[in-house]
């Protein structure tokens, strides 16, 4: 049997994401989808799940209670069960915790749910960040200028540019003198 907590906050592999009532669960990051739907008029006392997985992977379901009540099924890329009964229907304990663990059979991947929640789950534990003092560097002061002059550049020649305050149109020829 996987690993079990009563309460999880996100990943859905190490520990049960839950469902109250009805409604969708997906761990972040991962493929495994489990939707659960609560049966209406006749099929009241009854639930059904949708699970979704990668397309074309075979899929392994198990559903365990506390109450020994248990259910498995088998599909390639997603699983719609049969009815499942309600904790407290057809000789089922009231107040009974249901786990579900989907297992993706080709990438090893393993998801874990569980309804109802029960108790209201405690916060998210509450991250501060202080703020970590950065050492000032000293000014730095720029005393020398020096041109070192590199191998000659060969491009050829651009177009004429515009007219300069004491020239023409046309080409310039610039002498520089490293010194």
């Amino acid at each position: 049997r996987g690993h079990r907590r009563d309460y999880c906050f996100g990943d859905g592999h190490s520990c049960a994401l839950c469902i109250d009532g009805e409604g969708y669960c997906k761990p972040t990051g991962g493929s495994i989808s489990l939707n659960k739907i609560n049966g209406l008029g006749g099929l009241k006392g009854y639930y059904f799940l949708n699970i979704m997985g990668e397309v074309g992977h075979p899929l392994k379901v198990v559903l365990e209670s506390d109450d020994g009540y248990h259910r498995s099924w088998h599909n390639y890329g997603s699983v719609w069960t049969d009815k499942v009964h309600e904790p407290g229907f057809q000789q089922r304990k009231a107040g009974a915790v249901d786990h579900v663990q989907v297992q993706d059979q080709v990438t090893g991947e393993i998801a874990y749910f569980k309804f109802p929640c029960g108790p209201a789950a405690p916060p998210p534990p509450k991250i501060v960040i202080e703020p970590v003092p950065v050492p000032v560097a000293p000014p730095v002061v720029v005393t020398e200028h020096r041109f070192v002059p590199g191998p000659p550049i060969e491009a050829p020649a651009g177009p004429a540019g515009p007219a300069g305050p004491d020239g023409e149109d046309g080409e310039e020829r610039i002498k520089i003198i490293p010194g």
